[in-house]
């Protein structure tokens, strides 16, 4: 017995690489486009390597302003936000922060909540509040306020780890007892379990130092720790003004000060940036921080490591000594050991550009060669950058751009950057995988979009143990999402039950000319029988407080499908049936408006037109109103 085997070759776009052409710049992509100045822009990567944008916007930098969130559109390549503040109108809201929640979900992609942070004040700046938001069943929630002690609290930082395997949400900022005192540096966390009720009240960092502390800056590492760096200096932001490095155990819910021998990581430091390789193995795990240090007249970019082995190791300046203006850095691992850093510098006659400059750790400094100028805006101000990676080569910078047409006024701008070839990050079949259904599809996930000219038999062979080296046709597509382009592989013979199938890929290159230098082969067999329905089926949302729930199957003949719906007790609720054809990766809708909160049992019976072959699946639903 043989069966046709389709091919369906699916590449994960990792959409920030779209732009770009080898290890290059994208060009620039505006965030915003209203008639409002828009300020200090904040971004992150979620797990699927889409980019999250928080800002906030008002006529004026002294006036009204809100807090706007945006993603990107992959599918109309733009940014999309809704023109409506996720902040309350009509307030002052300053200093956003964004932190994302990734859950795995059973396609092997990851739904993604985002959070927000700002600070809220009144008319006269003698009373502010840190508030959050979180984005939940399709509309982001009403701001709830984290309590502090005092009735001044600025600039809150965000973070998501995972500890002692909890997932926390981790809130710093500065607090002081009135307008005109000195900040001290607070925090709080909370398991994200709890978030829909709120944070407990904000503690004082036990090493919070005399002085004022401001500029915090956060970061996680892949053990769940959380790390700090923050500026110090007196009231009038008079020398001396130092960086100070910290870290939070949370084994023993304390603070331990990191900086060299307990006392500064810089002096005549400013604005410091932390970051770290969530993807390295713990024992290795680096921490980096960038910052200002005022020199005489000048002022220049300087960076420090941490890591177990070394503690401190200073990594010198990241701009060029001919540069003598620099200011507002933001640093992240690109990946491994490969670092980036921008920072905004003054060229002349008031015009500020964003400069890029990259290193390896390996060689203990930053690139000798002349660092890149990514706002590329003569006679304008580009200000306030701030730099976010995947993890996996891709980087994404955004800033505020002053608008051409209009002095002082800012729009959120953009560019993304791609530093490696493509890589496959997933096969389905798995490798060795036995009893594969002859009508299976067949996955490969790469971490960025492919050139369509480089799938062809000389890159992709497809070998069967029994018919030798398989010949096949391609047809492309794509998804609503835009995140999967789909080559689909058409066979022109036949695969054999029980034959062992080989796929080869080499020489696939992204869209920008980076080509893959790595040969992937995996193989599997084919099963000795045909089914007409995988084993595995399952229903999702799971619990769900919709209208309809959706059973999840790979269906490959023709089928009468069978919903009998049954409440705890034993009591058959509804029972629906329906013709369908056959199809992978279907979502078959099942109406369940009717039903209640409670826990209902579903059973699909599943009857193959073709050979008649019947199959039963039962399935718990748990509904929630």
């Amino acid at each position: 017995m043989s069966g046709t085997f389709r091919f369906l070759i699916f590449f994960l776009i990792i959409i920030n690489a779209i732009f770009l052409f080898g290890a290059d710049w994208s060009n620039i992509f505006s965030v915003t486009n209203d008639d409002t100045s828009d300020f200090q822009p904040i971004c992150k990567f979620d797990l699927n390597g889409s980019p999250h944008v928080v800002f906030r916007s008002g006529f004026s930098i002294n006036g009204t302003s809100e807090i706007y969130y945006a993603n990107f559109n992959f599918v109309k390549r733009i940014w999309e936000f809704s023109h409506q503040p996720i902040s309350p109108s009509n307030i002052w809201a300053y200093n956003p922060d964004i932190a994302l929640l990734n859950f795995q979900n059973d396609m092997n992609f990851f739904d993604v909540i985002p959070l927000v942070v700002w600070s809220r004040t009144n008319t006269d700046y003698t009373q502010s509040t840190i508030e959050y938001t979180y984005f939940n069943n399709g509309s982001w929630t009403t701001p709830k306020v984290i309590s502090s002690p005092f009735k001044v609290n600025l600039n809150p930082k965000i973070v998501v780890c995972n500890a002692k395997g909890t997932v926390f949400l981790f809130v710093v900022w500065m607090s002081a007892k009135s307008k005109d005192e000195q900040t001290d540096l607070y925090y709080t966390y909370t398991d994200v379990k709890n978030i829909g009720t709120g944070f407990p009240m904000g503690t004082l960092i036990n090493i919070s130092t005399p002085q004022s502390d401001f500029s915090p800056s956060l970061t996680s590492d892949s053990k769940g720790d959380v790390w700090l760096s923050w500026q110090v200096s007196d009231d009038n932001l008079q020398p001396p003004v130092s960086v100070k490095v910290a870290k939070f155990d949370f084994v023993s819910n304390t603070w331990t000060d990191m900086s060299p021998e307990g006392k500064y990581l810089d002096i005549q430091s400013y604005g410091p940036d932390i970051s770290s390789y969530q993807f390295s193995k713990p024992d290795t795990q680096p921490i980096l921080v960038v910052w200002r240090k005022n020199e005489d007249s000048e002022k220049h970019i300087y960076s420090s490591i941490w890591t177990k082995d070394t503690n401190w190791k200073s990594y010198g300046k990241v701009n060029p000594s001919n540069m003598i203006n620099n200011t507002l850095p933001s640093a992240n691992f690109i990946f491994d050991k490969f670092i980036g850093c921008c920072w905004t510098s003054l060229i002349a006659n008031s015009e500020y550009d964003i400069w890029y400059n990259w290193c390896n750790m390996d060689d203990n400094k930053w690139s000798d060669e002349p660092p890149n100028n990514i706002s590329e805006r003569p006679n304008l101000r580009d200000i306030y950058p701030d730099v976010s990676s995947d993890g996996y080569g891709n980087l994404i910078c955004v800033w505020m751009g002053e608008r051409t047409t209009v002095k002082d006024r800012y729009d959120v701008l953009s560019r993304f950057y791609d530093a490696e070839p493509p890589r496959i990050l997933k096969v389905k079949p798995k490798n060795d995988e036995t009893d594969v259904n002859p009508n299976s599809t067949i996955s490969m996930f790469f971490i960025e979009n492919i050139n369509k000219n480089s799938v062809n038999t000389n890159n992709i062979t497809v070998k069967g143990g029994y018919s030798g080296i398989h010949k096949w046709q391609s047809n492309f597509h794509g998804d609503e999402s835009g995140k999967l382009l789909e080559v689909e592989l058409i066979m022109d013979d036949k695969f054999n039950l029980n034959e062992k199938v080989e796929v080869t890929v080499k020489n696939i290159e992204d869209e920008y000319g980076n080509v893959s230098n790595e040969e992937f082969t995996w193989s599997f067999t084919i099963s000795s029988t045909e089914t007409f329905i995988d084993d595995k089926v399952y229903l999702w949302p799971n619990p769900s407080n919709s209208d309809t729930v959706n059973m999840w199957m790979n269906l490959y003949h023709p089928a009468t499908l069978t919903f009998d719906i049954y409440d705890l007790s034993g009591k058959k609720v509804r029972s629906t049936s329906l013709h369908q054809e056959p199809d992978t990766d279907l979502s078959v809708p099942i109406d369940i408006s009717f039903l209640g909160s409670d826990v209902y049992i579903i059973i699909m019976n599943a009857k193959s037109d073709t050979t008649g072959e019947e199959k039963q699946f039962v399935k718990k639903l748990a509904v929630v109103r």
